[in-house]
């Protein structure tokens, strides 16, 4: 994978803890790269546009490594790609989104991927145990009829 680092990294970043609140989703990431030995500065100031500044949400760093990351709900937002693609001496640009269990992709020079946490996964889960439930209680209501 160029443009990035490692394949690893992406896949660390997939296992960011879901959360509703984009503050704690950001906190939680940087954590996780700090856990695995990067260095982390938020909130880097860059270009959008000619007459329009933005920042990037986390900047990683680890030895000539350097990944811009931008932390979004449900899609890429085409300003996010825009703060990435502007900003110079990144190694790697990155969006994880944090709504959205979709796997890795590219976006020309942008990384985008989803969590396995995020809630459709788990609402995806959540369904599957429910539907397995009803088929023991199914079972058990048949079992108790027959018996009696």
């Amino acid at each position: 994978m160029s443009d990035i680092p490692s394949y690893s990294l992406l896949h660390l970043l997939r296992c960011v803890p879901w959360s509703p609140y984009a503050g704690e989703f950001q906190d939680m990431t940087q954590a996780l790269l700090e856990s695995q030995g990067w260095a982390v500065k938020r909130e880097i100031d860059t270009a959008i546009n000619l007459d329009r500044d933005g920042r990037v949400d986390l900047v990683a760093l680890r030895g000539v490594a350097v990944v811009g990351i931008e932390l979004d709900d449900g899609v890429a937002r085409a300003k996010s790609l825009a703060k990435l693609r502007g900003m110079p001496g990144l190694t790697g640009r990155l969006v994880v989104l944090r709504s959205v269990a979709t796997p890795p992709r590219r976006e020309g020079n942008v990384w985008i991927t989803g969590i396995y946490s995020c809630p459709s996964s788990q609402k995806a889960q959540a369904g599957q145990r429910m539907a397995r439930a009803r088929q023991k209680i199914a079972l058990v209501s048949l079992a108790k009829r027959d018996a009696s």
